[in-house]
């Protein structure tokens, strides 16, 4: 008798857990996250790499409103962008650097309206010039997205150097 709600129970339980997860997963604040992770990983650039050398500027480019704003501290330009422009920059980046990885540090989402998203985070760069100097520098990067059709794309980004940090 008491096997039937056993297995009902185990059933519900999963049932909640996998409801729990996809209500977290699907979440506005989760999917901004996952287009900023998106966004540092195209920048982040490993020499010895056997996936496809456009993939990251076919990312990009999903990512970025046309046209893009961006703000940021020496080496960072500053400017508008359209998307072409935006992706060549990306692109002059990653084939001038010995090798680059960005780590995301302390982040804050925030919500001003229903359709815009601001992050706030601090990453480290860990950046290296072919065989020349390399370093590790924080930022503050502050992201401005807006809800589209598509998804939410970012509009805005400013990199604004942390030294000592």
């Amino acid at each position: 008798m008491k096997l039937p709600w056993v297995k009902l129970s185990a059933f519900l339980l999963l049932g909640l857990g996998a409801a729990i997860y996809l209500w977290w997963h699907l979440s506005d604040e989760q999917a901004v996250l996952r287009q900023t992770d998106a966004l540092f990983e195209t920048a982040s650039v490993q020499r010895l790499s056997l996936g496809d050398a456009d993939k990251p500027l076919q990312v990009f480019r999903s990512i970025i409103a046309d046209p893009f704003i961006l703000k940021g501290s020496d080496p960072i330009p500053s400017g508008t962008y359209s998307e072409a422009e935006a992706v060549a920059l990306l692109k002059d980046f990653r084939d001038n650097v010995g090798g680059s990885r960005i780590r995301r540090l302390e982040t804050a989402v925030a919500f001003p309206d229903p359709d815009e998203a601001r992050v706030e985070t601090l990453i480290e760069v860990d950046l290296s010039w072919g065989r020349g100097p390399h370093s590790v520098d924080k930022f503050k990067a502050e992201l401005l997205f807006q809800r589209t059709p598509e998804g939410w794309i970012l509009t805005r980004a400013a990199f604004l150097h942390r030294p000592g940090k």
